[in-house]
């Protein structure tokens, strides 16, 4: 991934595209310098979002979410942005009827608000979320998609989030080095 600043930059990267595969399409989006980036992860049923945790990612967007230092409660995005994003998160559920676990994220410049992706699956932040809002969400997917009953009382829906007040919950990528060990064995 690569970040043109001008035209002759775009070029250059597309003609090294081209020399690694004429075959595969390139996808290029408009880079929003000073842009946060903002993740639901959610369960909706029918349509209908049942529980849900928005974290924020630490770095400025451009970060693989994967690698990211995620946040919760989020710590810099407006109520108003929040709001945003609550809206278009309901209205994803409900356009694709979505049941089950599902991601989407979002970048976040001021009050602006602008949908990245909405992945229909269980991301890997869900047990990091999970365990900072005290819900499992993946139980709560599994029990969705086997058409169980919940008691949506106690879930935290758009409406009535949880929210953690005396702590903050952080994510953390760690890479793992491998250290070479040469061990000596001595035969006497």
């Amino acid at each position: 991934m690569n970040v043109a600043y001008g035209e002759e930059e775009m070029k250059r990267f597309l003609e090294e595209a081209t020399q690694v595969s004429q075959e595969h399409p390139v996808v290029i989006t408009k880079f929003i310098l000073g842009a946060r980036e903002v993740e639901v992860d959610a369960v909706a049923k029918s349509g209908k979002v049942l529980a849900h945790a928005i974290t924020e990612h630490v770095e400025d967007a451009g970060v693989h979410s994967g690698d990211a230092t995620l946040i919760l409660p989020t710590q810099t995005i407006s109520q108003g942005a929040l709001e945003k994003v609550k809206t278009a998160t309901r209205k994803i559920a409900k356009a694709f009827e979505i049941s089950g676990p599902f991601n989407t994220q979002f970048l976040v410049k001021g009050n602006d608000v602008m949908v990245i992706e909405c992945n229909l699956r269980a991301s890997r932040s869900f047990p990091f979320v999970s365990k900072t809002i005290g819900v499992d969400l993946i139980n709560v997917a599994t029990r969705v998609m086997v058409g169980e009953t919940l008691n949506e009382s106690v879930l935290p829906t758009l409406e009535n989030p949880i929210i953690p007040v005396d702590y903050v919950g952080i994510k953390v990528s760690v890479c793992c080095v491998c250290v070479c060990v040469c061990c000596h064995f001595y035969a006497f």
